[in-house]
């Protein structure tokens, strides 16, 4: 995510049992990108999660998972 200077503000002031939160930007963040695993590669990490770096690269290649 690209950083810059929004002038966040997080406040928390506790007090007995309770604690007051405050949360303030004078300037937006850019949208979230998806950083969600496709289906093909979830798939290929239940199915090799055990093989070393070297095999996976291999068994990658021999598949054509990008």
């Amino acid at each position: 995510m690209e950083r810059f200077e929004c002038h966040g503000l997080l406040c928390i002031t506790p007090h007995e049992d309770v604690a007051d939160v405050t949360i303030a930007h004078q300037q937006s963040h850019k949208p979230y990108v998806s950083i969600a695993l496709p289906d093909q590669w979830r798939t290929f990490i239940e199915e090799n999660h055990r093989m070393g770096p070297a095999k996976v690269c291999i068994r990658r290649e021999a598949l054509r998972i990008q």
